[in-house]
C-alpha cells in the first residue's frame, strides 16, 4: 500500500514538472550576467546576502522571479556544473511539487 501511494505521488510530482516546464519562460542567453536591478533588487541588499550564505555554509542559492534568474551565486568551489547529492532533499522537493499541483488544481486530497 505505501508502495502504490509513493508511486502515485512521485507520478504526479513528475507530471507537474512536465506541466510547470511547459509554461516556464527561459530568456535568452545573452553572457553570463544578469541585471538584478532590473528586477528590482538593491545590489548592497544581495552583497549582504551573499555573504551570510558564504558564512552558512551555502554551496549555491539561485532566486528566481517570474521564470527568470533574478540572482545566481555559487560559493568556495562549487559551481554551476558541480554535482550534489540530494538524499533526502528529495523528498522535500516531492512535497513542494505535491502542493503547488494540489494548488493550482491538478489534484486534491479527497
Amino acid at each position: 500500500m505505501r508502495g502504490a501511494l509513493r508511486t502515485t505521488l512521485l507520478t504526479f510530482a513528475l507530471l507537474y514538472l512536465a506541466y510547470a516546464g511547459a509554461q516556464s519562460y527561459f530568456p535568452p542567453l545573452i553572457g553570463n550576467n544578469w541585471d538584478t536591478e532590473n528586477a528590482g533588487y538593491d545590489p548592497t541588499a544581495l552583497q549582504e546576502l551573499n555573504t551570510f550564505l558564504d558564512t552558512t555554509g551555502t554551496k549555491a542559492f539561485i532566486l528566481l522571479e517570474n521564470g527568470r534568474i533574478a540572482h545566481e551565486q555559487y560559493f568556495d568551489s562549487f559551481t554551476q556544473d558541480s554535482l550534489w547529492y540530494w538524499a533526502s532533499a528529495g523528498k522535500t522537493m516531492t512535497s513542494f511539487l505535491i502542493g503547488l499541483a494540489e494548488a493550482d488544481g491538478l489534484i486534491s486530497r479527497g
